[in-house]
């Protein structure tokens, strides 16, 4: 029995099992029982992922030989296959709203095994590597070294993230945009387009907020450079200055609440994670959303947790509170919840944070109710925040048809195109959902246009009124 224990190569099949299980695409299958099946799922494309698959075990069976962790690790042999089972679910659900990818068939079983078992073998590896790092850290006394040093202030940290962006900053500059920038552009200064005899309007789809900041800084771009390249500049290096500040005003509270170390740790996640300095750079709502949120959390952290209670740190976090929820639709979902929160738990603070809730909420309401009605601005769609439901409508209508009565099909009929949901469904993607339904604020296609063009006003009806007090 030893000798087949010794001989048995382990380390070769948990790897195999490790590569396998990221080689599986989680793409929806026309026939489950089809031995073609196999085939269409074994299809990944992302080699450098799978190799690392297949490298990570072996580094952690060298780790094991040489006596680099404990032999007692049945933790993590049980967090190892909890989370792989939890991926498993989550990749399968996510693509198809069901768990045909687990179990419509044998095969489809048997892939599902194998691909529960190599993310349980991936993941005991890279927690193997993580705690051989950290030990290797804590031998060396790296975070004691790191403590001892001074930390830089204010404008040297926001120099060293600034350093770390400017790869990608040299890059992309003088800045990206995409669809939501460009349809805000549109709405800024009413684009007419001929071929559709359509004229763009200011609407809320993307807080009109937003479109105003980003307009108003391309405007004066304009006015100062005479050129669109010279309005992307000025509106990236706005942002850009902004985004710095925020995430290096954060990365001071870290160091305040903990240690230099962690502060380095912080430093490093906004500086080398590349989607924090993309944004910084792109002519979008979400970079300043971002920036934002770092300011919101950082004074947040000053009333809360440093026990700030002077004037300015109050309006500082009642300032990045609104910011947060006027540079993004769903951002007061963010904000109220965490002050109210906030308002149960810390009894010392609870007058100040009370009138902070309350200027929020009623300065939040006026612009949205108030301001926005005035300006004559178009709401945005329902639909919007009703992607699940519309996505698990659109499932039924399209795989189970005949379950549907008439009465069904007329009530869904009412507020989505029903001839259109069989043809352009897709249960990967939440934005199709929303051109499938009738009150569409993206309007970014012809079609959608001149869907629109039908019903211009839909958003003054008393429909609307009763969804947008249902959700």
């Amino acid at each position: 029995m030893n000798k087949i224990k010794n001989n048995f190569p382990y380390k070769w099949v948990f790897s195999f099992l490790s590569a396998a299980a990221f080689s599986v695409n989680f793409n929806y299958v026309s026939n489950f029982e089809a031995f073609s099946t196999i085939n269409q799922r074994f299809s990944s494309t992302n080699f450098p992922l799978v190799l690392l698959a297949f490298l990570l075990p072996f580094l952690s069976f060298f780790l094991l030989e040489n006596g680099k962790k404990p032999v007692n690790n049945s933790w993590q042999i049980v967090t190892s296959v909890i989370l792989s089972l939890f991926a498993l679910l989550g990749e399968s659900v996510s693509k198809t709203l069901n768990l045909d990818l687990l179990l419509a068939s044998k095969v489809t079983f048997l892939i599902s095994l194998i691909v529960w078992a190599g993310f349980a073998i991936f993941i005991y590896a890279f927690i193997d590597v993580l705690k051989f790092v950290f030990k290797q850290i804590s031998d060396a006394k790296v975070i004691e070294k790191i403590n001892r040093y001074h930390f830089p202030n204010f404008y040297w940290t926001a120099l060293i993230v600034f350093l770390l962006w400017l790869p990608i900053i040299i890059y992309l500059f003088p800045g990206t945009i995409g669809y939501d920038g460009s349809r805000q552009l549109d709405e800024f200064f009413k684009v007419y387009i001929p071929r559709l005899h359509f004229t763009y309007f200011p609407t809320n789809h993307h807080p009109w907020f937003a479109t105003l900041v980003m307009g108003g800084i391309f405007k004066l771009g304009l006015l100062l450079f005479h050129s669109n390249t010279g309005a992307f500049y000025l509106h990236s290096t706005i942002l850009l200055l902004v985004s710095v500040f925020a995430y290096s005003g954060l990365v001071l509270r870290v160091r305040k609440l903990s240690n230099n170390f962690n502060a380095w740790i912080v430093i490093l996640f906004f500086g080398l994670e590349p989607h924090f300095s993309a944004y910084a750079v792109c002519f979008d709502k979400t970079g300043w959303f971002l920036a934002s949120t770092a300011f919101f959390v950082s004074a947040f952290l000053d009333v809360i947790v440093l026990k700030k209670k002077n004037i300015f740190s109050s309006s500082f976090l009642v300032i990045s509170a609104l910011l947060v929820c006027l540079f993004r639709n769903n951002g007061i979902y963010v904000v109220l919840p965490a002050i109210l929160l906030s308002i149960f738990l810390f009894k010392e603070i609870r007058r100040p944070l009370l009138i902070i809730f309350a200027v929020v909420l009623i300065a939040y309401e006026g612009w949205s109710k108030v301001v926005l009605k005035a300006l004559d601005v178009m709401p945005s769609s329902p639909a919007e925040m009703l992607v699940a439901p519309i996505q698990q409508t659109s499932f039924i209508v399209t795989n189970y048809p005949r379950e549907l009565t008439k009465a069904d099909k007329k009530s869904i009929n009412k507020v989505m195109y029903l001839d259109k949901i069989s043809k352009t469904y897709n249960p990967t993607f939440g934005d199709s959902a929303k051109n499938l339904f009738r009150y569409n604020s993206f309007l970014i296609l012809a079609s959608s246009i001149k869907e629109f063009q039908k019903n211009p006003n839909w958003w003054k009806g008393n429909l609307y009124k009763k969804m947008s007090n249902s959700i």
